[in-house]
């Protein structure tokens, strides 16, 4: 049998078992909150998986080899140090806490959030504008990661590719919410970790060894490809930032920990996670970096990857991999794109709908209302964005690093400080957002020959930061009442695995 009939099976089997989970979730939900973070009941394996594997987008399996093939071994030094920051700091830092202030406050999105911790409506505003504009640009990069990979698989254009990934993940995230995202996820996350685990090991069989690997690259490519920092020299280092700082604002990703079921899921959460990241992204570097001993060493051509780094996965996946695992990578990359482009567009779908229609044009809608709104935005923002993916690209991680140096700028401030910091107010969360937003644009544009950091990540976050802190200083404290209750985290902390006692309504403050 043709393989590509093959690989057609796999990819239309995988497509029908989401769309399926997807009405599972539809007919699950009940409630606009069981529709916007699955009712706050989201247990350990769920949200571990769907935190990573939207954390791992398209970017992970695609544009990190790719890079690492150009780059070297820094990058899985990178990658290892990346994931673990990642995971365990971020979860550490932000997941209990946001969960039971957004509980408190009765926050169903980021910007409900925002709003409400700052008592300012200019914020969320500004905060939904930030997640529409800037989720929609990583979203079409993952349409992007979707349409190389079958470009090299089956041969189709690449407007078909994007057709293909923008209808399934358009269907099942509007009918299902955020139940379909995360149940999605899960099956996602499971198959891309497998996939991380078993290109690598491939890679070490078929190329003789990590020994072998090194003294190939050294020869041909040059001792650096195998130092660190080697090839990627200082910016090694904003790698780290990206993928663990900048991840830490990504509205994506945080609007997750509101989802939690309770303080077990928070503790083997924060251990699951760290595991499962420390295994994906440096597997996926090292694949890249595999990838190129194999050029070097005559065993694939690199003309395909020489037009564009991002096929150095597709290229090593259809001319020297097994079968096998040909096929599996094919939907590990697919889920890996879907995984993250369902939770950009329920995002941006709820950016649009609640917190720009509902709380921001006050206009009078009721839950049901809302739901539906959101689902038909979900289906209008999937199509505007596939339009904007058959633009002329850069490399898929490039984008990704704009995207996230302005989301991090721009919310890692007031999310940090939020949760941490009673004295933060209304005046610095505008203020540093609207810095995050400007300076880094500024910097990827006219500025960027005047940077001395040689990239925008630093100085965009430093400044925010800076401007947070000053501004809060300067400027008068919320209502000391409102703060002092907010932060008393004594209650929940004494509760293993009963925060539905804690969720009473004498517990939530008035919006």
């Amino acid at each position: 049998m043709d393989y590509k009939v093959i690989y057609a099976l796999a990819l239309v089997a995988y497509t029908c078992g989401m769309l399926f989970i997807g009405f599972k979730a539809f007919k699950a939900t009940k409630s606009l909150e069981d529709f916007y973070i699955g009712g706050r009941k989201i247990g350990v394996w769920v949200i571990a998986f769907a935190y990573v594997s939207t954390w791992n987008s398209a970017v992970t399996y695609v544009g990190f080899p790719g890079n690492a093939y150009k780059m070297g071994m820094p990058m899985i030094a990178s990658g290892i140090l990346s994931a673990i920051f990642a995971g365990f700091v971020g979860w550490l830092l932000m997941a209990r806490r946001l969960r039971i202030q957004s509980t408190k406050l009765n926050s169903l999105t980021i910007p409900d959030y925002l709003e409400a911790r700052y008592k300012s409506y200019g914020v969320r505003i500004l905060s939904t504008i930030a997640i529409l504009i800037f989720s929609g640009i990583y979203l079409v990069a993952q349409y992007a990661a979707v349409a190389y990979i079958l470009q090299v698989y089956f041969g189709i254009s690449y407007g078909i590719s994007v057709l293909i990934m923008a209808v399934t993940i358009g269907i099942y995230t509007s009918i299902g919410g955020y139940l379909a995202v995360v149940w999605t996820d899960l099956i996602q996350g499971i198959i891309m970790t497998v996939v991380a685990l078993c290109i690598p090991i491939f890679c070490l069989i078929a190329l003789g060894g990590w020994n072998e690997i090194n003294v190939t690259l050294t020869e041909s490519v040059g001792p650096a490809f195998n130092e660190i920092p080697g090839l990627m020299g200082p910016l090694m280092f904003s790698y780290m930032a990206f993928y663990t700082l900048g991840s830490i604002g990504s509205p994506q990703l945080t609007v997750k920990f509101f989802s939690i079921k309770d303080k077990k899921v928070w503790k083997y959460g924060l251990l699951l996670i760290t595991l499962v990241l420390a295994i994906q992204t440096p597997g996926m570097a090292f694949s890249g970096v595999a990838t190129r001993a194999a050029v070097e060493n005559g065993m694939i051509s690199g003309t395909l990857i020489a037009q564009n780094a991002d096929f150095t996965m597709p290229a090593l996946m259809t001319t020297f991999a097994p079968k096998i695992l040909s096929i599996l990578y094919l939907v590990g990359v697919f889920g890996a794109s879907m995984s993250t482009a369902d939770s950009l567009l329920l995002t941006s779908s709820t950016a649009l709908v609640r917190d720009l229609m509902q709380k921001g044009l006050r206009m009078n809608l009721n839950d049901k209302q809302v739901q539906k709104l959101t689902s038909l935005a979900t289906l209008a923002i999937t199509a505007i964005t596939a339009v904007l993916s058959l633009m002329d690209l850069p490399m898929v991680v490039m984008i990704s690093v704009m995207q996230l140096t302005v989301v991090g700028a721009a919310f890692m401030p007031s999310l940090i400080f939020g949760i941490w910091w009673k004295r933060g107010t209304k005046t610095a969360s505008l203020a540093s957002i609207t810095a995050g937003i400007i300076v880094p644009i500024l910097l990827f544009t006219v500025l960027e020959p005047y940077n001395p950091f040689g990239h925008p990540f630093w100085p965009s976050v430093i400044i925010s930061f800076a401007v947070y802190i000053i501004c809060s200083i300067c400027s008068s404290p919320l209502p000391k009442e409102f703060v002092e209750d907010l932060f008393a985290y004594k209650e929940w902390e004494a509760h293993e695995a009963d925060w539905d006692t804690i969720e009473s309504e004498k517990n939530k403050i008035p919006e």
